[in-house]
């Protein structure tokens, strides 16, 4: 218990810090929130002056951190000028889409790069072992927005499997053909960050399995006669999710990076695409109000994915 607080206490400072530079940079940066609105050769500076002395913005750094960390801790994320509502209410919109697309990408990812990785590690002699994991390495070292670009121009423009972007179809059908009009919306963006997460760990969970498989209790249980298939996935792979699972909370993060450029590409309603908005415009609440949400949910993911070590190596859990 005490190791689960001290690790929240980590969690928040690194939450603090990361939040602190991204004010700091931000604010750095040349141009304001009302650089692209109001610095135009018919608005008078006058009124550029008097938006930026409404919200704080001619003050000195250090009290507009001051200010910025008092409503922080009100509750209060500031107003979005890009979109002419609160943070709050911009995050609370955008927060299920990037969830959607995130989970969907976690979930298949994880669940098919264990399935592949355990299955490559188990049979790594043969050739088609050894051609997978060649092809694997190519994805992981492809960019997700080059996989998101490929996969527009293949799958939406040229055969026109799938819709090029946007969530749902303008004025298109509500009830369960609504829900596959998501679906159908969702499986290219969701595709192209389940491929990356696939490949890493497939990668990770092949060098696991090739370690496990000639373990002394794997042929243990060979010698007792129990089945290949079943010493497989009910023995060997559980020992195995260790290393998979330590590098989910960074793997995360990456995916978060990832859902950014493809939620770009793709013109996915969520929170990467409003965070690059909100920084082209230079609207300093909403970037750091997506930086908290975001840093605040990779930190906690990254606490589950050391408990769930914890609960795959036994070893492990008596310092919990």
């Amino acid at each position: 218990m005490r190791v689960v607080v001290f690790r929240l206490a980590q969690a928040a400072v690194v939450v603090a810090l990361v939040v602190t530079t991204c004010f700091a940079l931000i604010r750095l940066a040349p141009g304001d929130p009302f650089f692209t609105s109001l610095d135009q050769p018919d608005i008078p500076a006058e009124t550029a002056a008097l938006q930026r002395e409404r919200f704080g913005y001619d003050r000195p750094l250090v009290e507009q951190y001051a200010r910025f960390v008092g409503a922080l801790a009100r509750g209060d994320l500031g107003w979005s000028h890009s979109r002419a509502r609160p943070v709050r209410e911009v995050l609370v919109a955008l927060l299920p889409n990037t969830l959607l697309l995130m989970g969907s990408a976690l979930l298949l990812g994880m669940l098919g790069g264990i399935a592949l990785g355990a299955w490559q590690g188990w049979h790594h002699e043969s050739r088609l072992s050894r051609w997978s994991d060649r092809l694997l390495l190519l994805v992981v070292s492809v960019p997700e927005f080059i996989l998101a670009l490929f996969f527009a121009m293949l799958l939406a423009l040229t055969w026109r499997i799938f819709p090029i972007g946007g969530m749902r179809t303008e004025f298109g059908p509500g009830g369960f053909a609504g829900l596959l009009d998501v679906l159908r919306h969702l499986a290219l963006p969701a595709g192209t960050l389940a491929l990356v997460v696939l490949a890493i760990v497939a990668r990770h969970q092949r060098a696991a399995m090739r370690d496990v498989r000639d373990a002394e209790f794997v042929r243990a249980l060979r010698a007792s006669g129990i089945p290949e298939r079943r010493i497989l996935w009910r023995h060997a792979l559980r020992n195995a999710l260790v290393p998979v699972l330590t590098v989910m909370g960074v793997m995360l993060a990456s995916l978060v990076s990832g859902a950014v450029l493809v939620e770009r590409i793709f013109a996915w309603p969520g929170m990467g695409r409003a965070m690059v908005d909100a920084v082209l415009y230079r609207d300093y609440p909403l970037v750091a109000g997506g930086v908290l949400v975001t840093s605040v949910g990779v930190v906690l993911a990254t606490l589950l994915a050391d408990l769930a070590v914890a609960w795959a190596d036994p070893r492990l859990r008596r310092r919990l």
